[in-house]
């Protein structure tokens, strides 16, 4: 399984920055270096709140 995130296109945030994307996009990358590390620290605050537990470093890197 994979997942993938796109957007936003143009650099155009559709319908405005809204309460639910503040909390979702939580890191912002600024340079290609960053892109990394946010997506991991995206990924493993969204995994903790589905989880519902601690996870391993491990459990991120399967995401």
């Amino acid at each position: 399984m994979s997942a993938s995130i796109r957007g936003p296109y143009n650099g155009k945030i559709p319908l405005g920055d809204t309460a639910s994307r503040k909390e979702i996009f939580s890191c912002r990358p600024t340079s290609s270096r960053d892109e990394k590390r946010c997506a991991e620290s995206i990924l493993s605050r969204l995994a903790r709140k589905a989880y519902r537990q601690p996870l391993l470093d491990s459990d991120v890197d399967e995401l």
